[in-house]
């Protein structure tokens, strides 16, 4: 008895397992085996074999195919092709099912094998693209693939790398405002060849963000900052040191025209260590000047006089001027000079052109540092 396949229906479909990284492709079969008469052939078990092509006739498999012993049932068949042997291409395209049935022996009779004496059913019938596209695989992808190319990981909570960012892939105009804190950036991995020109001003800066250790020596020059550099609580410009394109440094002045041009009274801080009246000093940086007298104006009854500084010298005395201090209408032909000087003290010397009684005193201006 030849046994035909006389009907037959094709359904695909697709089975998500456990993971969504895997699937697993079934294709159930469902045919109705019967005689060259037209006759559902007897209950029984039957050895089927199925392979697929994509061809009609003739090819290679694209589906090496696999067995089934299965059971008829009132000339009813029903497997699911796909368990044992994957279905790993897509049906994007138009294949076709081979069917061969154990229909004979050597005694004419199923020998429970798929041999030469078992031809394929003809012809083989068409599997159409309609149920499973490609398509429809790849939506459970991001274009075939998975999260991992995306997020490292096949899992889209979490951050995305760095890796996957190209260098300059992310313009402003992608970020929204307001958007990216510290707790968005890594420590330190920021510098300034990421960001472009001009493009952090004042206003993007908080109050007290920007430590000093955060600004390397030297980093900012005139040039960083503009041709006018203000320096001023107020900003009024009579409270202002400017400093323009060519160095000259202006103090109350919006536009200096020499070196130093200062508008108000020019007063230095180092001029408060000082000592005034008729014995005193004043110190300005290094240079001091002193002055000083005689306690009480006496007659010429010696050759010389030697009087004390107010304060040492600490290094050297560049100069001392001696004079003479009288009550008026005396000093008559009297001269004074400096005899010698040190760090501390000088000694002036006196001459008298005639012998007269003198009321004056010594006194004396000493430049030095």
């Amino acid at each position: 008895m030849k046994t035909a396949l006389a009907q037959f229906l094709l359904v695909l479909w697709l089975v998500n397992a456990a993971h969504a990284q895997t699937t697993l492709k079934l294709l159930p079969f469902q045919g109705r085996l019967t005689d060259q008469n037209g006759v559902a052939v007897s209950n029984g078990v039957r050895l089927v074999q199925f392979k697929i092509y994509d061809v009609p006739t003739g090819g290679n498999p694209v589906w090496a195919g696999e067995l089934h012993r299965t059971t008829v049932n009132g000339g009813l068949v029903n497997v699911m092709l796909g368990s044992k042997t994957p279905l790993t291409f897509d049906f994007d395209r138009q294949l076709y099912l081979e069917i061969t049935v154990d229909v004979s022996g050597q005694a004419g009779q199923p020998d429970n094998a798929i041999t030469a004496a078992d031809p394929p059913m003809l012809p083989r019938q068409a599997i159409l693209p309609v149920v499973f596209a490609k398509e429809a695989a790849d939506s459970r992808k991001l274009a075939g693939y998975d999260w991992s190319p995306i997020f490292g990981t096949n899992s889209p909570n979490g951050p995305i790398p760095a890796s996957k960012l190209a260098d300059g892939s992310l313009p402003g105009s992608k970020i929204q405002a307001g958007s990216i804190t510290s707790n968005q950036i890594a420590s330190a991995t920021i510098t300034g060849t990421q960001i472009a020109p001009t493009t952090i001003t004042s206003n993007q800066i908080a109050n007290g963000a920007v430590g000093s250790s955060k600004i390397e020596d030297g980093a900012i020059q005139d040039r960083h900052i503009g041709v006018l550099s203000h320096l001023t609580a107020s900003g009024s410009p009579s409270n202002s040191v400017v400093v323009d394109a060519t160095g000259r440094v202006g103090i109350g002045v919006n536009n200096p025209q020499a070196k130093l041009d200062i508008a108000g009274t020019l007063q230095f801080a180092a001029m408060a260590e000082q000592s005034l009246g008729s014995n005193g000093y004043v110190q300005i940086g290094e240079l001091i000047i002193q002055w000083g007298q005689e306690a009480a104006a006496h007659d010429i009854n010696g050759n010389t006089t030697t009087l004390t500084f107010p304060r040492s010298f600490p290094n050297q005395v560049f100069v001392v001027v001696p004079g003479i201090l009288t009550t008026p209408g005396f000093s008559r032909g009297v001269a004074i000079c400096v005899e010698s000087f040190n760090q501390s003290t000088v000694t002036v010397h006196w001459d008298e052109w005639a012998n007269l009684t003198q009321s004056v005193r010594a006194s004396y201006i000493a430049i030095g540092r």
